[in-house]
C-alpha cells in the first residue's frame, strides 16, 4: 500500500504548471489481458474484468471471457496508479470526439480537444507504454488533430479530390497485435455504395534515441518532439478488397514506413503523435466489435487471400 497525494509518489507527478490538478491517486487492480480494471475508488467501481475462479495463482480472480481466446500474453495481475483527474479528462475527451473521424468540429471544440490531449500527455510523460500489456488491442481511429503535413489516415483515399469522390470513408481502425505487428483497416464505399476495405499489415519496433533524433530533424517535428515510446512501423503494400466477402482483392500502392509516439494509454483510449506533430485519439473497441467474423476482425481473411495470391501477408 502506498499513499499518494497530488504532488508525490510514483504516479503522483503534477503537470500543467498552475492548473491546480490535484486529483487523488486511484489504486486499480487490472487484468493485463484486456485492461479492464477494478478501480478502488469513489469513481464507479467495476468488477467487469474478473470472475471468481479456483486458479492456484489467484484463487478469487480470473480473466474475463474476452481475455481467454487469442491472447498470448502471460496472465498476471498488475497494480497501477491512476489519477482521478485523468479519468475525468478521458471522459471529457471521449464526449468531445464522439462525432468520430469524419465529424465536423468547430474551432472551440478543437481547442477543447487539444487541451484534453495536452493534459493526458503531461500525465503520461515518462511512462513505459510500449511495455504495457494494455497496448495490445483493437482500436478505432476516433479523431485526428491534423497539422497540415502528411496524410495521416487514409492517404490518397481521403486526402485527394479523386479519392474523396470515388471512396467515402466509413470507418478507420488500427490494431496493435502481439509480437510487434500492427494492422490498419480503412472501410470505404466505392462510388458511394460498393463496400471496400483497404488493409495494411506492418511490423513495428521501438526506435533508438539516435534514430528518433534524426527523424525529428528530418521532419522538423515540433516541440515537444518524440518521446522514447516511439515506434517505427513498416507496412506492406495496401490490399484493397471489394464486396462484403472481399473475394475481389489486389495490392495497390507501395509499402510505407511511419513513426508513431504513444503519449497516453489506458483501458479505454490510446493517444499517439506522428513525426509531423499530428495527434491521434484511438478508442478501444468493445468486446462485441472484436468477435470472429466482425468487420474489425476481417483483416485475417483479407490477408489470407492476399497470401494465397502471392501477395505479402
Amino acid at each position: 500500500h502506498r499513499k499518494g497525494s497530488g504532488g508525490g509518489g510514483g504516479g503522483g507527478r503534477e503537470g500543467g504548471g498552475g492548473r491546480g490538478r490535484r486529483g487523488a491517486l486511484v489504486l486499480a487492480l487490472a487484468c493485463t489481458f484486456c485492461s479492464d480494471s477494478l478501480a478502488l475508488s469513489l469513481l464507479s467501481p467495476s468488477l467487469s474484468c474478473f470472475t471468481f475462479s479456483s486458479s492456484p495463482h489467484f484463487p478469487l480472480l480470473a480473466p474475463c471471457s474476452m481475455c481467454k481466446p487469442n491472447r498470448r500474453l502471460p496472465h498476471r495481475t498488475s497494480i497501477t496508479y491512476i489519477r482521478a483527474s485523468s479519468v475525468t479528462t478521458v471522459d471529457n475527451l471521449l464526449n468531445l470526439v464522439s462525432k468520430g473521424l469524419e465529424g465536423k468540429y468547430t474551432q472551440e471544440e478543437s481547442a477543447r480537444i487539444a487541451e484534453c490531449i495536452d493534459e493526458l500527455e503531461e500525465e503520461g510523460r515518462g511512462r513505459l507504454y510500449l511495455q504495457d500489456p494494455q497496448l495490445v488491442g483493437y482500436y478505432r481511429v476516433q479523431y485526428v488533430q491534423d497539422v497540415g503535413r502528411g496524410r495521416p489516415v487514409g492517404g490518397n483515399f481521403r486526402y485527394t479530390a479523386a479519392g474523396r469522390a470515388l471512396f467515402k470513408t466509413t470507418e478507420a481502425l488500427q490494431h496493435v497485435l502481439d509480437d510487434g505487428v500492427a494492422v490498419n483497416m480503412l472501410y470505404l464505399k466505392f462510388l458511394g455504395f460498393i463496400p471496400a476495405c483497404v488493409t495494411l499489415r506492418g511490423d513495428f519496433q521501438q526506435v533508438s534515441d539516435a534514430e528518433r533524433a534524426q527523424v525529428e530533424i528530418k521532419y522538423k517535428t515540433p516541440p515537444p518532439g518524440l518521446s522514447p515510446q516511439t515506434i517505427k512501423a513498416t507496412f506492406d503494400s495496401p490490399r484493397i478488397s471489394f464486396g462484403r466477402s472481399g473475394l475481389l482483392n489486389f495490392n495497390v500502392g507501395p509499402s510505407t514506413t511511419v513513426y508513431l509516439d504513444t503519449i497516453y494509454l489506458d483501458r479505454r483510449i490510446r493517444i499517439g503523435r506522428n513525426r509531423y506533430g499530428g495527434r491521434f485519439v484511438f478508442t478501444r473497441l468493445q468486446e462485441e466489435e472484436c468477435l470472429p467474423g466482425s468487420p474489425a476482425d476481417a483483416w485475417r481473411n483479407y490477408l489470407v487471400r492476399s497470401q494465397g495470391r502471392g501477395g505479402q501477408a
